[in-house]
């Protein structure tokens, strides 16, 4: 285990833009993929200013102490790694704040971001820096990031009612989502009765405050030490986590994970209590950041700097060393692919803002957004291009599939693969489904017994990155490749076993140039 000294990190002197802490934890081996998963995508960009470490709870946990041993990019904080979902995650965050100030002393802001993550870091760094640079009449703290509303229960000391904030900034706070008729208090102190949406609890709620979502968010340095040394603040925290830590898990107010503190919306009720100066609200382009996404779901656009990839229950539960293809770790690289090859950004930025208001309990800020403009000027699409299940063969539609089955096209190629030069595969896939936009290799599962070869070229024909397929009839698969290195005449695999899960025989497969 690891001594008192050996928790968070030495203090670095040199200025940088931001510190990111990527908060995770040690209690699955889900996690564990997440973190691995990002080390190989988005974290092979490193961008000069942008620190970032994955922050783990490690008292009592060997694993994480091990892990941060193999890894340089690991801060460990002296907290009992063992915590439920809403206690754990306030904790880590302010333990966050907490140690990046004392880590880096000269950065201009502390980022947060979740492990279910991907982030084009460059283009993050481009926007914040814009954000960072605009001219101000005030000192005004900066908070980054994209913005809903909710409200909050002071007795359950947990969120409720997360409304999408509008884009003119305005804060309705008559805003009530479960009550149209009774107005929602102004201030903090006030307070009025509420029904729960199956009238099992009644609860005061206040609000309702302004927060970013959770997947990023950055904070002015001056601002994160304001949360961290409050002494509202401070106890509000306190009083939450020791709620968390009392209150099972219990699916509630219509949404599960209904009795947590979440420590995003509990940032904004800080930012709320907490701040001696105006804050500026600075909201990042809103196809730049992908709305909350439900497994396997994502939209994704050019201009995209950050999408959040939820994981399902099963998958989180699961003791694999590997998880299937539509799991989080694999839409990671997936998404890396996608903005490896089509990612853009302005080389400056513009914002409109409001005129200075103030949050519904009397706090002032001004709202900014980044304006689509500048990337429309820039050519850089924000528009949405890759929408829906990312694992879907999109480009392979039926209608595709039956047209190239019913030209006969693919029958010369048929018959070139039962000469005995074309037995092999080109190499081992995963018999996930493909990527046939941005991809090098993936794969279908065939169930046509008599036709299975003949499907599996009509698949490539309507896959743009399709140029080899190798079929396995026993196996059911049709793999396919997007390789110049597969050449059926000389460099397919005749033997042996792929390192395939079900064990999939090379000598089983012909391959066919397509």
């Amino acid at each position: 285990m690891p001594s008192l000294n050996q928790f968070c990190a030495p203090p670095d002197p040199r200025p940088v833009l931001t510190a990111i802490g990527i908060l995770s934890h040690d209690e699955t081996p889900h996690q564990v993929r997440l973190r691995h998963a990002a080390r190989q995508t988005w974290l092979q960009h490193s961008v000069p200013g942008v620190v970032i470490r994955f922050v783990l709870r490690a008292h009592g946990s060997d694993s994480a102490y091990q892990e941060a041993q193999r890894h340089a990019d690991v801060v460990l904080l002296a907290i009992q790694a063992q915590q439920n979902q809403g206690a754990g995650a306030l904790l880590s965050l302010f333990g966050w704040l907490d140690c990046a100030l004392k880590a880096w002393p000269a950065a201009d802001t502390i980022g947060k971001a979740e492990d279910d993550v991907w982030i084009h870091l460059e283009g993050a760094a481009l926007q914040l820096r814009a954000a960072l640079a605009m001219p101000t009449s005030t000192q005004e703290h900066l908070y980054f990031g994209t913005f809903e509303t909710y409200h909050w229960s002071p007795s359950a000391k947990a969120v409720r009612a997360w409304r999408y904030w509008p884009t003119d900034w305005v804060l309705n706070c008559s805003d009530r989502r479960y009550t149209a008729d009774e107005p929602a208090p102004l201030k903090d102190n006030d307070v009025s009765a509420i029904s729960d949406i199956d009238g099992k609890f009644w609860n005061a709620l206040v609000g309702p405050f302004a927060f970013a979502k959770g997947p990023l968010f950055f904070l002015s340095a001056q601002l994160a030490r304001r949360l961290i040394t409050a002494p509202k603040v401070r106890a509000e925290a306190a009083a939450a986590v020791g709620k968390a830590q009392r209150t099972p898990m219990v699916k509630a107010y219509g949404f599960a994970g209904g009795t947590i503190p979440s420590e995003d919306a509990f940032t904004g009720l800080a930012v709320s209590l907490a701040s001696d100066a105006p804050v500026r609200f600075v909201s990042m382009v809103k196809n730049g950041l992908s709305t909350q996404m439900r497994p396997p779901l994502v939209e994704l656009a050019p201009s995209t700097v950050v999408a959040h990839i939820p994981t399902s229950n099963t998958e989180k539960n699961t003791t694999a060393d590997e998880t299937p293809g539509a799991s989080a770790p694999a839409r990671m690289h997936r998404m890396q692919r996608y903005a490896d090859a089509k990612h853009c950004a302005p080389s400056t930025y513009a914002f409109s803002c409001a005129v200075a208001g103030s949050l519904c309990n009397g706090a002032p800020f001004r709202g900014c957004q980044m304006q689509l403009d500048t990337f429309e000027r820039a050519g850089c699409s924000t528009e949405v291009e890759l929408q829906g299940d990312i694992w879907e063969q999109r480009h392979n539609s039926s209608s595709c599939t039956a047209a190239a089955l019913r030209s006969g096209d693919t029958g010369t190629r048929i018959g070139e693969a039962d000469s005995k030069r074309y037995r092999g595969t080109c190499g081992a896939t995963t018999l996930e489904a493909s990527d046939c936009m941005y991809g090098q290799r993936g794969a279908w599962r065939i169930s046509h017994a008599t036709r299975g070869l003949e499907v599996c070229v009509a698949l490539c024909r309507c896959c743009a990155r399709c140029r080899y397929v190798s079929f396995s009839a026993k196996f059911q698969d049709c793999s396919w490749f997007n390789d110049e290195k597969c050449n059926p005449d000389e460099r397919l695999i005749r033997s042996g076993k792929l390192r395939r899960s079900d064990g999939a025989v090379a000598s089983s497969y012909v391959t066919v140039r397509v």
